[in-house]
């Protein structure tokens, strides 16, 4: 990925780009032919690391973000267990 691209390949598209990775606009002096598009050296790299991983690796991050049930309201979470529980002061 990163070793890929050389100056030569790099051409000015007739309409601006996202970012494959963060969807950000792409400078023009970073714009390829084709995709995938990069805005920086880190979203290209974030990108080839993510396409390396394993899909139920994948799976189990985006399933463990969230808990289940947090999707609280507010005043479910100004419960004074809740706080006992999760607030510091």
């Amino acid at each position: 990925m990163l070793d890929q691209t050389d100056e030569s390949d790099r051409v000015p598209l007739e309409k601006p780009c996202s970012c494959t990775h963060c969807g950000l606009p792409v400078p023009i002096k970073l714009q390829t032919e084709s995709e995938p598009w990069f805005c920086c050296a880190g979203c290209e790299v974030a990108y080839a690391i993510l396409q390396n991983l394993d899909s139920c690796i994948l799976d189990e991050l985006n399933e463990s973000r969230l808990p289940a049930g947090a999707d609280l309201s507010y005043e479910e979470m100004d419960h004074p267990q809740f706080q006992e529980l999760y607030a510091r002061e």
